[in-house]
């Protein structure tokens, strides 16, 4: 069998800092290039920066008591089933594979990879020629070396050039091709009123096994069934005998800031956010579907409850948004961080304007409704702690796994977060709807009971933006 060396990226590792201790119990090749590029990330302010420190950390945890010889010739052991890690010892400038000038280093690192998958026979000779003493080198032989990149450039890159390379396998949340979740099931009402037990008008007790078989699916809380267009049941409980839900229709949820739900989908997510008692919600899809509008209402209806500010549920919004322009620098807008943020929050404001419109203008403007809004950076979440916040993460489909952990554990006591994100508009050039940190969350709380996904479908928004969505 071919022995396997993997090549990684720095965003593979940017992406999981942990990916060093798996690839079973094949060898790990971290170019100098990758380990130049993490020094260079890990003191920047930026998203990833904690997660270029954390990948340092983990490579000097390996590292650490070997014998430095070893590391740069046969490698270092790094896990439980035998994985080894090498780190080679290039000389600067060096070009020894023909038509790979190494301009960048994107470059320098797939170069790196072409050395090693040149070389075979001992490992010695292997990193001998990887360090420029091409006259102890090997002949070419059948040892298999793969580099893995988030970067699908750079995977054309390499591939250019003849070498195997993937994607971080370990990325995927979800199989290609394979469903996500949309968090609601349409079922005839006849079809579910077959397995019922006993009803109040409002609670409704299923039989578990029969129903889940009927629909061919597990039940989980706060799935939300349609039955016909104005009508749905919410699930509140599961047990394993039995599965309990709510009835509602349009005319009974509640109207959060007076705004009224244009379709039966937005109704189940005023119902679910509405909930103080879930902690956090997901709302996923496409533009002008009512995400954040949906979400701003409940916001503003519950701050604007009671005249005592210490009755409220929560003392404070807070909205942050994941963009890379803002992530990676938001030193180039002047002012405070708020106002270097909120220039990426327009469609906030554009909400805001829409909820506020007809309100009285001494309470209704959106400097009034703004006291109660603080914008932030995801740069700057890590090591906070949110205490009766109403938590709102805009365009969280940008996010990383490892970035979404980050913010969903700031989530303190009497907080609520609401995610909203549309998987078909991912702008972070090393993720996909599979690897989303958004797909991430969802899937990781699809059977939990303090957490709920609703994916809005159409677009309420205009006869124009719903045609163009489906148009163009």
């Amino acid at each position: 069998m071919a022995i396997k060396h993997y090549v990684l990226d720095t965003n593979v590792l940017l992406h999981d800092p942990s990916c060093v201790l798996g690839f079973d119990d094949n060898t790990i090749v971290i170019s100098p290039v990758v380990l130049e590029e993490l020094d260079a990330i890990k003191s920047q302010s930026r998203m990833v920066s904690p997660d270029a420190r954390q990948a340092i950390r983990m490579l000097e945890s390996i590292v650490e008591g070997s014998d430095p010889k070893l590391l740069g010739s046969k490698g270092v052991e790094r896990n439980e089933v035998g994985g080894r890690l090498m780190i080679p010892a290039l000389k600067a400038g060096l070009d020894l594979v023909e038509g790979v000038r190494a301009a960048n280093n994107d470059q320098r690192i797939i170069r790196d990879a072409l050395l090693l998958r040149t070389a075979s026979g001992s490992s010695e000779e292997c990193m001998a020629k990887l360090a420029g003493e091409a006259d102890k080198a090997p002949a070419p032989d059948d040892l298999e070396t793969i580099f893995v990149s988030r970067d699908l450039n750079a995977r054309l890159m390499a591939r250019a050039h003849g070498l195997l390379a993937e994607d971080f396998k370990g990325a995927q949340v979800k199989a290609d091709n394979e469903e996500i979740p949309s968090g609601v099931i349409e079922v005839d009402r006849e079809l579910i009123d077959v397995h019922l037990l006993t009803c109040d008008n409002v609670h409704y007790r299923f039989n578990r096994k029969d129903l889940e078989a009927d629909l061919g699916l597990s039940i989980h809380p706060h799935l939300m069934i349609a039955i016909n267009d104005a009508e749905f049941f919410r699930v509140t409980s599961v047990t394993d005998a039995e599965v309990v839900c709510m009835h509602r229709n349009m005319g009974t949820v509640q109207s959060p800031f007076d705004l009224q739900p244009k379709n039966l989908r937005q109704a189940m997510a005023i119902d679910v956010t509405m909930d103080e008692e879930v902690p956090l919600v997901i709302l996923t899809g496409g533009a002008g579907s009512g995400k954040t509008l949906l979400s701003l209402a409940m916001g503003m209806e519950k701050m604007m409850a009671g005249a005592d500010p210490r009755n409220r549920p929560y003392q404070r919004i807070i909205v942050a948004r994941s963009s890379d322009g803002l992530d990676d620098d938001i030193g180039a807008l002047p002012g405070t961080e708020e106002e270097k943020v909120k220039p990426w929050l327009g469609g906030i404001q554009d909400n805001l304007e829409v909820l506020l419109g007809d309100a009285d203008p001494n309470y209704g403007s959106v400097a009034y409704a703004e006291q109660y809004i603080q914008y932030k950076s995801i740069n700057y979440m890590r090591g906070r702690s949110f205490q009766n916040t109403l938590l709102i993460i805009d365009e969280g489909q940008n996010l990383t796994p490892l970035q979404m952990k980050t913010l969903v554990t700031r989530v303190g006591q009497g907080s609520k977060m609401i995610v909203l994100g549309d998987l078909t508009q991912i702008d972070n050039p090393y993720l996909s709807a599979y690897s989303s940190g958004l797909t991430h969350v969802i899937d990781s709380f699809q059977d939990s009971s303090i957490s709920a996904h609703i994916k809005l479908m159409g677009s309420p928004r205009s006869a124009l933006a719903a045609e163009g969505a489906e148009r163009l």
